[in-house]
């Protein structure tokens, strides 16, 4: 069983709480605060596949240097340094490649499969299969909790200020 850590408190021992305004650096502040980003991501890259996996990795308190003796993705080899979070992910089935075992780690994350994944650690995955399963379902349920609120994608995916506009809403919302 997992959980989400919406109510954090920072390494200085306050109460740490999401913004409410739409300044998208404030998100971002707001997950450096909790530890779920870093204070090197800059607001304009884009989120990529692996990136996505650390962040709901620290935000299920996965442990980031947790070694799985298997590798699940021919493409995420135990050097690479998000190994850890990625292959616990696919652990615990919140992740998983294609039919090939392949993650893909340096691609930028799609609506779609931020969707899937924010549905699925947020309990409603039964919800998207039963309205259609992946992508429509997923999609349909991730519009339906507005978790898109305030999120905006391009052709390349998201950026860092849109994802951490999607994760906080993510923190906001009640888990099914």
């Amino acid at each position: 069983m997992v959980f989400l850590t919406a109510g954090q408190v920072s390494a200085y021992g306050e109460e740490v709480s999401a913004p409410k305004s739409n300044q998208s650096n404030q998100y971002i502040e707001f997950l450096n605060a909790v530890n779920v980003f870093d204070e090197k991501d800059n607001a304009e890259d884009y989120t990529t596949r692996a990136d996505f996996a650390v962040y709901l990795a620290r935000i299920l308190n996965i442990d980031e240097y947790y070694r799985s003796e298997k590798i699940y993705f021919t493409d995420v080899p135990a050097t690479y340094w998000k190994s850890n979070s990625i292959n616990a992910l696919a652990e615990y089935g919140i992740i998983s490649g294609d039919s090939e075992r392949v993650f893909r780690p340096d691609d930028n994350i799609t609506y779609d499969e931020a969707a899937a994944l924010l549905v699925r650690i947020l309990g409603y995955e039964g919800k998207a299969q039963l309205g259609g399963g992946y992508p429509s379902g997923y999609r349909s349920t991730f519009n339906r909790l507005e978790l898109n609120k305030g999120v905006s994608a391009d052709s390349k995916g998201f950026t860092k200020a849109n994802t951490a506009r999607m994760i906080t809403n993510a923190l906001n919302t009640v888990m099914a």
